[in-house]
């Protein structure tokens, strides 16, 4: 099951500029993103990176501007350490292969792609 099981980042929007975060198998509660969000429009450009060279990591970017850069650890994901369920090391480093939003949770979002891509091609939620 769990190795089918998408890598999660929950970002829960309480206000225009208060977001707080939650990553799938490493917190269980829910934490203030430690950067306030760019000003001057609603519409955001959001960029979430995963990277495990040398350790790994998640990045949040919105409008540029890095909003989180959270190393995964055994201190960091100290909730999971004692799960039966599966350490937060054997969860993350499974090969991402497909983004998915879920339309029953996202009613944000308008399109998705890759970061670099400039066209929209149709990758929509």
């Amino acid at each position: 099951w769990y190795q089918r099981r998408v890598r999660g980042v929950d970002l829960h929007f309480k206000s225009t500029n208060t977001v707080l975060y939650r990553i799938f198998v490493c917190t269980a509660s829910y934490t203030d993103l430690p950067v306030s969000l760019p000003s001057g429009t609603n519409e955001k450009v959001w960029r979430i990176t995963l990277s495990r060279t040398p350790h790994v990591k998640l990045q949040i970017h919105c409008d540029d501007v890095e909003v989180l850069d959270f190393q995964l650890s055994d201190t960091a994901c100290s909730e999971w350490n004692d799960s039966e369920f599966v350490s937060w090391s054997s969860f993350w480093s499974f090969e991402v292969k497909k983004i998915t939003f879920i339309s029953l949770f996202d009613d944000a979002s308008d399109f998705y792609r890759p970061y670099g891509v400039t066209e929209q091609r149709g990758w929509g939620k």
